[in-house]
């Protein structure tokens, strides 16, 4: 695959506010997990961190203690009817109050100099998003030990070979971004219609914007699954579909920008979650339409809109989508 894509367009210098941020921390239920991460973040050390806890469809019983919570140090609550990701993290990120935001999950804690080594960075250059390698703990290792992700990949790549870069790698990115608000308010912000892709649909149209991903030099999150996940399956077609939109919501700039690469991002993105047979006999008719660049853009447009149209379950909605694509018209 050629990467020699053209950089992206240079844009004007923000200037940073205070040196204080904000993270947006959305929540379902109140337990010991969103109190450890509300705890990391005013343990942070050499900055100002406030929580922006964000009531996500939370029950009135779980939303009052997380009130209670927010009470005991630095906080604002916002309240967001609609579960979806997107939804909470937009709602949160319109409430901060500072002029540098992150987001956390209740399943995740930060270390102590995570906050001061991105606010530094962004400090130095407020285009640069500044992301950190992830530990995962927990049960489910063989070996009972922590497994490490290092995002040190992403700083190799500048211009529209970080776009190519992160449109077809959903899986192997930072879920959390730390960046100005100035720079936020360049994009179109989180959709408030996607769940766990919410934050590579955006880091994808950041990539036009932003100088680049800037890594802090020590592992800067701790990730502990929980326990009482869904069943593998459904959540596999949940996943691949919320990551279809995600890709498709920037299908016009890639179909515009990469032609038939464009394909081969949404391919390498879809086989990192799970795929069907129907996906791949549309992918390849994709490809044998691909030969005239005008047909990508026009097939990743009737994908999308053969996405909204489909009912019933994620995997059927898929199905039914890509179906419709092999059909003559």
């Amino acid at each position: 695959m050629d990467h020699s894509y053209p950089a992206t367009t240079a844009r004007p210098a923000v200037h940073p506010g205070p040196r204080g941020v904000s993270v947006v921390i959305p929540f379902r239920r109140f337990d010991g997990g969103l109190e450890e991460a509300v705890a990391s973040v005013w343990a942070q050390r050499g900055v100002t961190a406030e929580v922006v806890l964000v009531a996500a469809g939370a029950p009135d019983r779980d939303t009052l203690r997380a009130e209670r919570l927010a009470a005991k140090g630095p906080c604002r609550m916002a309240y967001q009817a609609a579960p979806a990701r997107g939804a909470a993290l937009a709602r949160g990120i319109a409430t901060a109050g500072a002029a540098i935001v992150t987001t956390l999950d209740s399943e995740t804690v930060l270390t102590p100099h995570k906050l001061a080594a991105d606010a530094g960075i962004v400090a130095a250059d407020p285009r640069a998003v500044a992301v950190c390698d992830l530990e995962r703990t927990g049960p489910g290792r063989g070996d009972g030990g922590a497994v490490r992700w290092s995002f040190d990949a992403l700083e190799a790549v500048r211009g529209g070979a970080l776009t190519a870069h992160v449109a077809s790698r959903a899986r192997s990115l930072p879920r959390h971004m730390t960046l100005s608000r100035a720079l936020y308010g360049r994009t179109t912000g989180f959709d408030t219609a996607l769940g766990a892709f919410a934050d590579w649909a955006l880091a994808i149209e950041l990539t036009g914007l932003a100088s680049g991903w800037v890594r802090t030099p020590r592992v800067g999150l701790n990730w502990t699954p929980r326990p009482d996940r869904r069943p593998v399956e459904t959540a596999l077609w949940d996943a691949s579909l919320d990551l279809h939109l995600a890709f498709l919501r920037n299908g016009d700039m890639l179909a515009t920008r990469f032609g038939a690469d464009a394909l081969t991002f949404l391919k390498c993105a879809a086989e990192t979650v799970v795929v069907s047979t129907q996906m791949r006999m549309a992918w390849a008719h994709m490809d044998d339409r691909a030969t005239f660049p005008g047909h990508v853009l026009t097939d990743l447009r009737a994908l999308r809109a053969a996405l909204a149209a489909a009912p019933g379950t994620p995997r059927a909605r898929l199905e039914a989508a890509y179906a419709a694509l092999t059909v003559p018209a």
